[in-house]
């Protein structure tokens, strides 16, 4: 029996992976904040079950996608944030630490949520053997990955099959450049669809072209609770002024 295959256009194909969904967005915004409570200990403890569940979440779709795709755009993950604003005084500030050795972090992908998007199917075969019996090794020249500080999630930029593999077995660890989100927190917001800049969108290479768009909606809410922690554990915020933020 002969089965059509229906044409997917690439924005289609690219939801598939990526739920870039404003509306989406704001529901679990609305969702999250109306539940929680005065106690703040009890609401901490919430925020931080909703971001684990949600990079969870994330994570697994993401890297399961090989399976179902032909195309995984695996440099996708290279924007899930902004990586630099400017002050109100025009100063850069740039939001990810350089790969000075004593700048970087050890990520044990067995503990962390590492977000990983392997785009080759037939590359997963042969790197499973070969993890199998020589366990996950750290290659400075072929992996590159980003630790999402109060996000508690490492991104990977390069070595996406073998850190798939190395999650899977559960153990190995690697080396991270660190993207300081406490640095973007008093200036970047998002409504799910945007990144913005003390209410300005952001555009790419700073130009007026193209503006920065959230890749995938459930990153811009990882965000938006990491905030909404980083305030009331760091800056003493009482949690009906920080729910504020929120909302």
């Amino acid at each position: 029996m002969l089965i059509k295959k229906r044409k997917i256009i690439k924005e289609e194909m690219l939801n598939k992976v990526w739920i870039c969904s404003a509306s989406d967005f704001a529901f679990a915004k609305e969702t999250i904040y109306k539940w929680l409570t005065d106690n703040t200990e009890e609401s901490l403890l919430f925020l931080k079950y909703a971001m684990k569940t949600i990079a969870l979440d994330v994570s697994s779709s993401i890297q399961a996608a090989v399976f179902y795709m032909k195309d995984v755009d695996s440099t996708r993950l290279g924007r899930i944030l902004p990586r630099f604003f400017y002050a109100t005084g025009g100063e850069k500030v740039n939001l990810i630490e350089g790969y000075d050795e004593e700048k970087l972090v050890t990520v044990d992908i067995s503990d962390t949520v590492v977000v990983t998007a392997p785009w080759k199917i037939n590359r997963l075969p042969p790197v499973l053997s070969k993890i199998k019996s020589e366990t996950f090794k750290y290659d400075e020249h072929n992996h590159s990955a980003v630790f999402y500080k109060n996000m508690d999630i490492c991104v990977i930029e390069n070595g996406y099959h073998s850190t798939a593999v190395g999650k899977y077995f559960g153990a190995g660890s690697l080396k991270a450049q660190v993207y300081n989100t406490q640095l973007a927190y008093p200036h970047i917001t998002t409504d799910g669809e945007y990144w913005y800049n003390n209410g300005e969108k952001i555009f790419y290479h700073n130009t007026a072209s193209e503006p920065f768009k959230v890749i995938d909606f459930r990153f811009a809410l990882m965000y938006e609770i990491s905030r909404l922690v980083y305030c009331i554990e760091n800056e003493k915020m009482k949690i009906n002024e920080a729910k504020k933020l929120f909302k």
